[in-house]
């Protein structure tokens, strides 16, 4: 019963995982991407500069914008929640 009302009435908060931040680790666990995808998306950073918005991270070669799409809400670019 208490778990019940816990649940109703104190959702859980989702946490955002900023792209321009997150570890390759952090990737993977948050977004549920696989190694090589986190790893890319990471290495394309570091390369070229933070993201600016959803279409420069979409064409990170070899990630799968499908993936990335699948996870859009959970996805900022900021330090903004």
């Amino acid at each position: 019963t208490i778990v019940d009302y816990l649940a109703k009435n104190f959702p859980a908060v989702a946490t955002k995982t900023n792209v321009n931040k997150a570890t390759s680790m952090d990737l993977q666990t948050q977004l549920e991407l696989t190694a090589k995808d986190a790893d890319a998306i990471v290495t394309f950073r570091t390369d070229h500069g933070d993201f600016k918005d959803w279409d420069s991270l979409t064409k990170v070669p070899g990630v799968d914008a499908a993936k990335l799409t699948a996870k859009k809400d959970s996805i900022v670019f900021t330090d903004a929640q």
